[in-house]
């Protein structure tokens, strides 16, 4: 199905060039029609829902879900996001004064911050690998990260696909690396599921956690947490509800555990496998053929717009997936801190193009980060670069105040 003709199958406003699906991701409308209906069944009859019919509904989520990313369903916790199952991971895990906990400079924010927030309550140290950027290949990455590793190492927390800057790390050969060296890894995959063809069980991490709500087009606050069978004991969510201490003959106790947290929309969750069949059924070759197209796109609008711009990619074509991201030329106005939000928000309000520009800290640059889902044409990367070259603010939004950035090259 061509890529202009999927636009009207998402609630997306289509005056704007959406290159940012990578933030929030978009939930199609037969899914979201989809979540509507669960909720008028749950409200029709609430407590007999959640008793009798929720367990099953549950179990069919994490079913269809484990197809996708090869694993078993008794490894699966489903949440509502990677930073609640990170949060779960990281206080769940002793650690002693001195003890270490390895990261990169590429991670999340959210997930920076927890470590710190670990650091302190706990008296452990956050040792931070600086990869080389931009990276050249996967082994750069894998003897950054290991040349940090001590006899105090007792974690590391890992990204699959970096939030910042968009890079496909070479996760496998990491966490075996790692665990070669006797130190156990949580993967921070909110990116992979839907983006990479995923196989958990062989990646072999103690804990992977992912987002649905991403690349797979589930509604917002569906994830997981995979937790490897002899990591499990021990593990607990931060919120301690019914489940905890409770045994079952035929629920595997991280099922019994994370399955209720308490009253909350279990809707997202029970959306994710007509999630995963709205974009199976969008290309001949199914998800596979989709993420290969996205892929696709990304790298050829890429070219594009580094070809007309003063662009530094960050990583090559083979550690992208459907996120690409750039670095922006120093001689923009003001300071990278100051500036990345600035520029975002002209884009967005003179242009009509939503796109993620931050200011990454670990080279004090800014990163342009452009994504591709198959709902993007290449005309959103022209539209793009057109707007980053100073032109005339799209013809529907006319009334748009414009300026001309100082580093663009039009003459």
């Amino acid at each position: 199905m061509p890529s202009k003709d999927v636009q009207s199958r998402f609630l997306l406003d289509t005056s704007v060039a959406c290159l940012n699906h990578g933030m929030l991701g978009a939930c199609p409308a037969d899914v979201f029609e989809r979540q509507d209906a669960l909720r008028a069944r749950i409200e029709r009859q609430p407590a007999a829902f959640v008793l009798n019919e929720l367990p099953s509904l549950l179990d069919e989520a994490r079913q269809a879900l484990a197809g996708v990313i090869s694993a078993d369903t008794a490894d699966l916790a489903l949440l509502p996001n990677v930073t609640t199952a990170l949060s779960a991971v990281l206080r769940s895990r002793a650690f002693a004064p001195g003890d270490e906990i390895l990261t990169t400079d590429h991670a999340y924010l959210s997930c920076s911050n927890l470590l710190d927030f670990v650091a302190r309550e706990t008296g452990a140290r956050v040792v931070t690998a600086t990869v080389p950027t931009p990276v050249t290949g996967p082994d750069a990455i894998v003897d950054a990260v290991l040349a940090r590793v001590t006899p105090r190492t007792r974690l590391a927390v890992l990204d699959h696909v970096t939030s910042p800057t968009g890079i496909v790390f070479p996760i496998a050969a990491l966490v075996e690396r790692l665990d070669a060296r006797g130190v156990d890894t949580v993967v921070d995959g909110a990116h992979a599921p839907g983006m990479l063809a995923l196989d958990v069980r062989a990646i072999g991490a103690a804990y992977y956690a992912g987002n649905c709500h991403k690349w797979l087009c589930s509604p917002r606050g569906a994830g997981f947490l995979h937790v490897r069978r002899d990591r499990q004991d021990g593990l607990h969510p931060t919120v301690i509800s019914r489940g905890y201490g409770a045994t079952s003959a035929d629920r595997p106790r991280l099922h019994l555990e994370f399955d209720w947290l308490g009253t909350a929309d279990p809707t997202p969750l029970l959306c994710i496998p007509h999630a995963i069949r709205f974009l199976d059924g969008l290309l001949p070759g199914g998800l596979p053929a989709l993420m290969a197209h996205n892929h696709a796109l990304v790298v050829d609008g890429a070219r594009r717009l580094a070809a007309d711009l003063p662009l530094t990619r960050l990583a090559p074509d083979s550690m992208v997936g459907s996120m690409v991201a750039f670095q922006l030329p120093d001689d923009l106005p003001g300071p990278a801190s100051d500036d990345a939000a600035s520029l975002q928000r002209w884009l967005y309000d003179a242009h009509r193009i939503d796109v993620a520009v931050g200011a990454w800290p670990a080279t004090q640059c800014r990163v342009l980060r452009v994504s591709a889902q198959i709902y993007n044409t290449i005309d959103d990367f022209i539209r793009l670069g057109a707007a980053l070259r100073g032109a005339p603010a799209h013809p529907r939004d006319t009334n748009a105040a414009t300026r001309t950035p100082a580093w663009s090259n039009a003459s």
